[in-house]
């Protein structure tokens, strides 16, 4: 059964691939993401806010945030 579903479905070899690619990767170092979190406070998290690099990013990404 599963031979002639993979023989006989219209999708199977109907595939190609994307000729590039986006790698994300994170912002900053872990460490960097890891104390933000053991130290969490409000003036910390608004601090960073503070980077222009970072509000940059929040602006492209989602300018109603800021």
């Amino acid at each position: 059964m599963e031979l002639f579903f993979l023989k006989t479905h219209p999708f199977i070899n109907d595939f190609s691939t994307f000729s590039t690619f986006v790698i994300r990767t994170l912002l900053f170092p872990v460490s960097y993401y890891t104390s933000l979190l053991e130290n969490y406070s409000q003036e910390a998290v608004f601090e960073s806010l503070n980077n222009a690099y970072l509000k940059n990013v929040i602006v492209l990404a989602s300018p109603e945030l800021l």
